[in-house]
């Protein structure tokens, strides 16, 4: 369980070995495994430009006087973020607190 990466024919030892950690009322609730690939830097880019279209988005409505104001991140800025906030252990969870402390918060 977790974020640790798997065979795909571990299934059913994965099954029975989660299994022992819970009680038979919440085995009953599991219906399958769903595997999740680990986040990529790719991935934390397309973070990060998600997340400055969504402040941009933000912008726009709070400050609809100033329609032309807009939020541009250079390369450099947006890794420097995902330096700074990505790792593949925590996932994207980190990278949008470093993006919510480093850019939304001070604007």
């Amino acid at each position: 369980m977790g974020f640790t990466p798997s065979k795909v024919g571990d299934d059913t030892k994965i099954f029975e070995n989660s299994m022992k950690m819970f009680s038979p009322e919440f085995q009953g609730r599991i219906d399958s495994i769903v595997h999740f690939n680990s986040l990529t830097n790719n991935d934390a880019l397309a973070i990060v430009d998600k997340l400055t279209k969504q402040l941009n988005d933000e912008l726009y409505v709070e400050n609809s006087l100033y329609t032309d104001l807009s939020l541009l991140l250079t390369e450099n800025c947006k890794q420097f973020i995902i330096k700074k906030g990505f790792s593949v252990e925590k996932g994207a969870r980190e990278l949008n607190r470093t993006f919510k402390r480093m850019i939304d918060s001070p604007l």
